[in-house]
């Protein structure tokens, strides 16, 4: 996994991660922490301040989910290092958990022509104009707030397939700029091919803690046919192989969402899962229009009288302090005063409730404001 250090190697025993955690939520952090010890490693993910997944890979390449919320270091000594990514990666390591295959599993294959950007920094129709100029082989993958958006593949800089839906004909895509990012990949003509096959995937065999001949007498039986090779080998770690025959079209190994063109090593002792795909390869593509239209969201802010309500069953709850500590929550959130955005109102109220120490008055604010929080 790939990423822009915040921090790097500071000895865990000197770390207060109650206050780590809540500098990583007040600046809706995006990225993940990676924690490293004698005998293992613990990457813990976060989107926007909230944490979303955690792996711990063994010394012997076992690698297992571990609960994120309210977590605690593995062992007393070890080092820390926080980086920073694009949702799009963060994302793409979620794909990776998924037993499904999906163009979504191959995002970061080849060579990264453009970074991770913010759509409000760049124009993708101005992108669209520069990948036909350079006759481009490749993709663009779009992420927005909810998740991955479409992918678009390029044949000769012409798009020629978009993930999700049937866009034979081409498209308008809708994108809302200030959350959304974009990213640009140049592959081989081949990959480019597959990604747009990927949808008559066949599973025709399967293999629990196989070995290599196992594979080999499996590729044998369907020799003439396009055939992608997948191995389970560890949590958030999966290889792909293409072939055709016993000729390799591409390798690559999907590393918490992150792809290497390496070969993969089973972790000692383990029993990886291992299925064997048919796909009938589509060679015949055609060129479709793709068009960009993007806006900019307007921000609906809470009514007065609703945050009055709030702020009077707050103080209800946690005495004649609740005045002081109500604009405090504000300015830990980066808002302005009793400007309260109508999708930061359920957040508004949970981080409220963490101020009241009294857990009994904690939750009857909680009930009192139950109506808004959903």
């Amino acid at each position: 996994m790939r990423g822009t250090p915040l921090y790097k190697d500071i000895d865990i025993s000197t770390i207060r991660f109650d206050t780590l955690k809540e500098e990583i939520r007040e600046k809706s952090f995006t990225g993940f922490m990676k924690l490293t010890y004698w005998e293992a490693e613990d990457y813990l993910f976060y989107l926007r301040g909230r944490e979303v997944a955690g792996i711990r890979y063994l010394s012997d390449g076992a690698g297992n989910r571990i609960e994120v919320e309210g977590y605690k270091a593995y062992q007393e000594r070890g080092f820390l290092s926080l980086y920073t990514t694009s949702p799009i990666e963060v994302f793409a390591f979620l794909e990776c958990l998924k037993d499904r295959i999906s163009p979504y599993n191959f995002i970061t294959y080849g060579h990264e022509l453009i970074a991770p950007i913010q759509l409000s920094h760049a124009d993708p129709n101005k992108v669209l104009e520069n990948i036909r100029f350079m006759q481009m082989h490749g993709y663009m993958i779009i992420c927005e707030e909810a998740g991955l958006g479409p992918l678009i593949a390029f044949s000769g800089g012409e798009p020629v397939f978009i993930s999700g839906k049937n866009w034979s004909k081409g498209a308008t895509l809708q994108v809302e700029s200030s959350n959304a990012y974009m990213a640009v990949f140049q592959t081989e003509p081949e990959f480019v091919n597959f990604l747009a096959s990927l949808d008559s995937l066949k599973r025709v065999g399967g293999v629990k803690g196989g070995n290599l001949q196992d594979i080999k007498e499996l590729i044998k039986k369907y020799g003439t046919s396009y055939l992608l090779v997948e191995i389970f080998l560890t949590e958030g770690m999966r290889f792909f192989s293409l072939m055709k025959g016993n000729y390799v079209i591409f390798k690559a190994l999907n590393r918490l969402g992150h792809i290497e063109k390496e070969t993969a090593h089973l972790p000692q002792g383990a029993v990886p899962l291992i299925n064997l795909y048919t796909l009938e390869m589509n060679t015949d593509l055609r060129p479709i229009n793709v068009h960009f239209s993007l806006s900019v969201r307007e921000t609906s802010f809470v009514a007065s009288t609703t945050l009055s309500s709030i702020r009077n069953a707050f103080v209800e709850e946690i005495g004649p302090i609740g005045v002081a500590v109500w604009k405090k929550v504000f300015e830990k959130m980066g808002l302005a005063p009793d400007r309260l955005p109508e999708d930061k109102l359920p957040e508004f109220i949970q981080r409220l409730a963490e101020e009241i120490p009294d857990e009994k008055h904690s939750k009857r604010f909680i009930e009192k404001t139950r109506r808004w929080l959903t």
